[in-house]
This record gives structure tokens, C-alpha cells and sequence, in this order.
């Protein structure tokens, strides 16, 4: 009851403090430790500015989690991991 209310209203109060740049990496974060084999993810790439490289680094981080079949400790049970698959909306299409 009124400790969910408390946790829910600390939950909130962190997450107004971050960017949107920090939510984005905290949602990619929270899809990474799931270790889901397939992701799919609404304008990933959104909050990140093209000039710095960020994009360029998620999608990188993102070939990675796919090619390594997910998140794993030892390369030795890479053959026993199931693969991968990410599906992400671009940023913007393209006429």
C-alpha cells in the first residue's frame, strides 16, 4: 500500500532527473539484462546525437548483443546460446 506509493513516487522522482539520453540507456540496459532473444525497440537511436558518434556506438553495441547471441560469460557456450534478433523503427524514413 502506502510503501508501493513511497517506492513508486522515488522511482518517478529519479527518473525525472535524467536526460533523455540517460532514460534511452537505462531502457537499452534493462533490454540487455533480460538477455530476450528477440528485441524490439521503438527509435532507439532517437536521443543520441549523430555529431558525437553515440548512434554509431549503439548500433555497434547492438550488432554485438546479436552476433554474440545475447549476453554470456564464456565464449565456450556461445554454440548453446540461442541467436539473436533485433528489430528497431529508424529514426526517421527516408523519401
Amino acid at each position: 500500500g502506502a510503501h508501493q506509493k513511497q517506492e513508486g513516487n522515488s522511482a518517478s522522482r529519479w527518473q525525472s532527473t535524467c536526460s533523455e539520453s540517460e532514460k534511452a540507456k537505462i531502457g537499452l540496459a534493462r533490454a540487455f539484462v533480460m538477455n530476450a532473444e528477440v528485441l524490439v525497440l521503438h527509435r532507439p537511436l532517437a536521443p543520441y546525437s549523430e555529431h558525437t558518434g553515440s548512434r554509431a556506438h549503439v548500433l555497434s553495441v547492438l550488432r554485438r548483443y546479436v552476433e554474440n547471441r545475447g549476453l554470456g560469460d564464456d565464449r565456450s557456450d556461445f554454440l548453446r546460446r540461442r541467436p539473436r534478433t533485433c528489430f528497431f523503427t529508424p529514426e526517421a524514413i527516408e523519401e
